[in-house]
């Protein structure tokens, strides 16, 4: 043991070594650990600040910039400030390069922080509309309502109008009935069939409801009403869906 311990000692390039893939496998396992409690943390229902990628890239980075702080101070003498400070103008033409990077940095921190924009929000930014993805260090992500991906920088949203739209949508199919139909037992169908019809289809936040709104000469005129999630699927195809479920019961209005 002492043997090894006098070798390792007299080889400086095999403890620097041993040192870097130590302290390089810590970081590596702490920056793992790290980002996997502070996901847990957003996630958790009780948690004031949005669950944005953001956070856990940063902490992630700030890990690392440790990490790396320690082998470099360890392993080859630098002190990592002490290098920032000789870099000099080098030090100052570095930050000029990244200055769009910090400014979405910080812009994406200020949404967030501030809770401008939250995953699963529907907003509209410089006349883009869709729901909120994810805000990452750099850009904000908007899924619209073709299934195509936004990428929008931060420092963009920060300095343009941002609108929160309504993540609800309520199709109301219209029809017309006869007089003198039972209604309690036509009302029960409807909701049925309709129901039945978007069972598998998008993601219904209300049960179908029936609404009669009057009577014409040729019968009574109602709807049929189902709020749905923006986005999740077409107005156009939840009207059809139930118009072709419930045409033996109704006609169009």
């Amino acid at each position: 043991m002492d043997q090894v311990k006098s070798f390792i000692e007299n080889t400086p390039w095999l403890e620097n070594t041993l040192i870097f893939i130590i302290v390089f496998i810590a970081t590596l396992v702490l920056a793992h650990l790290a980002t996997q409690l502070v996901q847990r943390v957003l996630n958790h229902g009780g948690n004031p600040l949005p669950s944005s990628s953001i956070f856990v890239n940063i902490t992630r980075a700030a890990i690392w910039c440790l990490g790396l702080s320690v082998i470099l101070d360890t392993c080859f003498g630098i002190n990592a400030s002490a290098l920032i400070a000789a870099l000099g103008v080098a030090g100052i033409a570095i930050s000029l390069g990244f200055q769009d990077t910090l400014s979405n940095l910080i812009g994406g921190l200020q949404l967030s922080l501030a809770r401008l924009v939250e995953p699963g929000e529907r907003v509209e930014i410089m006349g883009k509309q869709g729901l909120v993805q994810d805000i990452t260090w750099r850009h904000t992500t908007l899924l619209d309502s073709d299934g195509n991906v936004n990428y929008i920088p931060n420092s963009i949203i920060n300095k343009n109008s941002l609108t929160h739209l309504d993540t609800t949508m309520t199709v109301k199919v219209p029809f017309l009935v006869a007089n003198g139909s039972n209604l309690e037992a036509l009302t029960e169908t409807l909701i049925t069939k309709s129901s039945k019809a978007l069972a598998d289809e998008g993601t219904i936040l209300s049960p179908v409801s029936v609404q009669y709104s009057g009577s014409t000469l040729g019968g009574l005129t109602g709807s049929i009403c189902v709020t749905i999630e923006r986005g999740s699927m077409p107005g156009d195809k939840v009207s059809d869906l139930i118009s072709r479920a419930v045409a033996q019961e109704i006609a169009p209005s």
